[in-house]
């Protein structure tokens, strides 16, 4: 059986995204928001282009806010579903110890595993009616490590690593793999205010056997 691996993107406009092939092959805007038709109409079109003996493989992802709409479409048009929670959020505070606002804590909390067990829960019951399906949360190093300066994020990085192992074993009966991806430290827009303090990256480096 072959496989075609879709996904939905919003880019820039919440209000419109492209349907995006994993083989570059086609994008296709569409609305998206409250438009649960031209979502089924443009994976319907793509059934029919695939043809009977593929497998169409429709990717929902966290960070968009037109997910479960997606998820139920996929579901009803017999479309195998693939869910990726890969959403992050983090107030970074100095290595001085300052403690936490109490809404600091609950954003991250809410943004970085709420979600993640949110969408999961939205996207389930199709994937159980199919008996397959297949759940990537991104983790991170702080999954498993606690950094200085950075308690809530890795509070909520380490309920992910945990979360992911409970649904696995709940899930797994149904033919549904739950996992989680944990990188390590990288340059990004999210961690570039940490690569700009000192401070910081010789804390980081001290702790790496290689020292760099």
């Amino acid at each position: 059986e072959s496989v075609r691996i879709v996904g939905f993107d919003c880019g820039e406009d919440e209000h419109s995204a492209v349907l995006l092939d994993a083989a570059g092959e086609f994008a296709q805007r569409i609305g998206v928001v409250n438009e649960r038709g031209q979502i089924q109409e443009a994976l319907a079109e793509l059934l029919l282009e695939v043809g009977p003996d593929t497998q169409l493989v429709v990717v929902v992802e966290s960070k968009r806010c037109h997910g479960r709409i997606v998820a139920d479409v996929a579901t009803e048009l017999g479309c195998e579903l693939w869910q990726v929670n890969t959403v992050a959020l983090n107030h970074f505070r100095d290595l001085e110890g300052q403690p936490r606002k109490d809404d600091e804590w609950d954003a991250v909390i809410d943004t970085n595993l709420g979600s993640v067990y949110r969408l999961s829960k939205a996207c389930i019951r199709g994937m159980m009616k199919a008996r397959r399906g297949r759940i990537i949360n991104i983790g991170s190093v702080t999954s498993v490590f606690g950094f200085a300066g950075l308690a809530p994020y890795c509070a909520s990085r380490g309920g992910v690593k945990q979360l992911t192992m409970s649904l696995a074993d709940d899930w797994g009966k149904f033919g549904i793999t739950v996992n989680c991806l944990a990188p390590g430290w990288f340059k990004t827009a999210q961690t570039r205010v940490l690569y700009e303090d000192e401070t910081w990256v010789e804390y980081l480096v001290d702790r790496i056997p290689l020292k760099r």
